[in-house]
């Protein structure tokens, strides 16, 4: 089963100015991008992070370029709840949890969910805070 790349979250980086990338560029057209930058990074300096947001969108990809005006080369609260905020209007919402406790006393999680897709749902409930 090939599965796509549904999204990139990058936190304080850069990326190497080449054109290494231009055999996929057809596969990330449109693809969501999240890029957060301190305004104060002295390991990765702010003018590497926008570069990254303008390749992003030279690539087709909706990139998306917050700062972080007091922040360092660091992740605080705020790039958390913006990371949060992100994923959750980038996945649709999950099916709810259904809890059923067998004769053991054990629980079992289940979801209505096509085959395949748990995982998925229990990562996005786990980081997106999803109910």
């Amino acid at each position: 089963m090939e599965m796509k790349l549904g999204g990139v979250i990058a936190l304080s980086t850069w990326y190497p100015l080449s054109d290494s990338v231009k055999p996929y560029s057809s596969s990330i057209r449109g693809m969501p991008a999240l890029i957060c930058h301190g305004e104060r990074d002295w390991v990765v300096p702010p003018p590497l992070g926008k570069a990254l947001f303008d390749r992003c969108q030279g690539l087709g990809m909706e990139a998306k370029y917050i700062t972080y005006p007091d922040l360092d080369h660091d992740v605080t609260d705020a790039v958390i709840k913006d990371v949060r905020r992100w994923i959750q209007e980038q996945v649709p919402r999950c099916a709810p949890i259904k809890q059923d406790a067998s004769k053991t006393g054990s629980t079992t999680v289940t979801r209505d969910t096509p085959p395949g897709q748990s995982l998925w749902n229990t990562v996005i409930k786990t980081i997106a805070g999803v109910e």
